[in-house]
């Protein structure tokens, strides 16, 4: 029987631009205080803001998946928020930038994701790592 996350990734074709969008602005928005420390980033305020050439249900949605997937780190989850703030992004959220951040590079991977029938976020980001990485060599 498919897991919860395969299910939903089923129902809901993964647009990677979208996906690969949010990881990037993520990325970008991450600011550490004086200390060091990553001050928390509003899943909502990202989507209205940053990512409002996509709809906020599919940003959120996907900013879930990818949670659950471990690929975003999560934060503090607060009782009026449908999400819990970000806090930092995994290795395999960095890699995947690293991996795809250039945009020729990009377009020679994103075909190559879109014809694999990937049954979760975290399969098709790291097969993105792989492709991305063999284009850099």
């Amino acid at each position: 029987m498919p897991s919860t996350e395969e299910r939903s990734f089923s129902k809901m074709r993964p647009d990677i631009d979208c996906l690969r969008n949010i990881l990037i602005t993520i990325s970008n928005n991450l600011i550490p205080d004086d200390y060091g420390n990553i001050i928390p980033i509003n899943p909502v305020k990202l989507a209205q803001s940053a990512l409002s050439q996509y709809p906020q249900n599919e940003v959120l949605y996907w900013i879930r998946k990818l949670i659950d997937s471990n690929i975003i780190i999560p934060g503090k989850k607060y009782i009026n928020e449908p999400l819990p703030a970000i806090r930092d992004l995994s290795i395999s959220g960095y890699q995947f930038i690293e991996a795809t951040k250039n945009t020729s590079i990009w377009e020679k991977v994103k075909p190559k994701l879109l014809s694999l029938a990937s049954s979760s976020v975290s399969l098709l980001i790291k097969e993105a790592i792989e492709l991305g990485t063999n284009f850099i060599a």
